[in-house]
């Protein structure tokens, strides 16, 4: 896995140079606002690299798992519609078992009653 891009001294040292940028063109900061945001930034700054870290690995181990399972070649990758309509068709096609079918008999008897959905007998 790459080294991040941004260190977290890169990112203290660049809020620095911004508070000295801001201080040279007349921004009210005082020394102990800029150590204050200095002090922010060096904190914030590690967490941004692990998150940064975080991200690096999860699509490390993506393009592992890509590398190893590549699609053969000259065959196009699998349609994701057509694989889920496959799944679908065969849930549909299983036989309703007597307890999910009491259950949609007693879910029609309480509609019925409530006068919510009126459903001819089977």
């Amino acid at each position: 896995m790459k080294m991040p891009d941004v260190t977290p001294a890169q990112i203290v040292a660049l809020v620095g140079a911004i508070l000295a940028v801001a201080v040279a063109f007349g921004a009210p900061i005082d020394d102990a606002q800029r150590d204050a945001i200095l002090q922010l930034a060096s904190i914030v700054a590690p967490a941004l690299v692990i998150g940064d870290a975080v991200i690096r690995n999860g699509r490390s181990r993506i393009a592992a798992a890509q590398a190893a399972n590549p699609a053969p070649a000259g065959e196009p990758a699998p349609d994701r519609a057509a694989a889920l309509a496959a799944r679908v068709s065969a849930l549909e096609a299983k036989p309703a078992t007597p307890d999910l079918l009491d259950l949609q008999a007693r879910v029609v008897a309480l509609e019925a009653a409530e006068g919510a959905v009126e459903r001819p007998e089977a």
